[in-house]
């Protein structure tokens, strides 16, 4: 019979709002724990040949979500991971399940202001090019509608909006 992981070898999923840092903070984290980077979005860009933006346009978000459920069933069967989450991804409960059960699951809550000065305009964002007003006040529709699915998925949530590396600090003081 197995032992259950111990802290240290569980996987650091992180999720939440594009722009929260998710990549940059996971690259990191990777970096100082010599753990393997797994960009959820990159893996359903190499799985289908084409970018996310280009799954928006051609099959709708539906099918986006059923390459999303595949890629994330393939990046929590990678050990000792950092796994960076697409910002919808705790909208379906069985990505929520396979996340939990990989490792801590880690919210990095952001300002729709920050979110909106780091991405810089909606380009390859089909989700919020659907919405009306400014960038920032996109980003705060976006985050009302999934804050209850951030909150339930989340192991612990840490605040996001400074450098990566100083959020990336407060990952490793507040996991448990």
């Amino acid at each position: 019979m197995s032992q259950p992981a111990s802290p240290d070898e569980r996987a650091i999923v992180l999720i939440g709002m594009m722009g929260s840092g998710k990549s940059s903070v996971g690259y990191v984290l990777a970096r100082r724990l010599g753990r393997t980077l797994v960009d959820v979005d990159l893996l359903i860009e190499a799985a289908a040949g084409r970018s996310v933006a280009q799954i928006f346009a051609d099959e709708g978000e539906a099918s986006f979500r059923t390459w999303e459920r595949a890629a994330i069933l393939q990046a929590t069967a990678v050990s000792d991971a950092v796994i960076a989450c697409g910002g919808g991804a705790v909208l379906h409960d069985e990505n929520v399940a396979a996340l939990r059960a990989a490792g801590t699951v880690v919210w990095l809550q952001v300002s729709p202001e920050v979110a909106a000065q780091r991405i810089g305009s909606d380009e390859g964002r089909p989700v919020l090019r659907a919405l009306k007003g400014e960038l920032a006040e996109r980003l705060r529709t976006l985050t009302e509608r999934r804050a209850e699915a951030y909150a339930a998925a989340a192991d612990l949530v840490v605040d996001a909006n400074g450098p990566a590396d100083l959020v990336a600090d407060a990952v490793l003081r507040e996991r448990p």
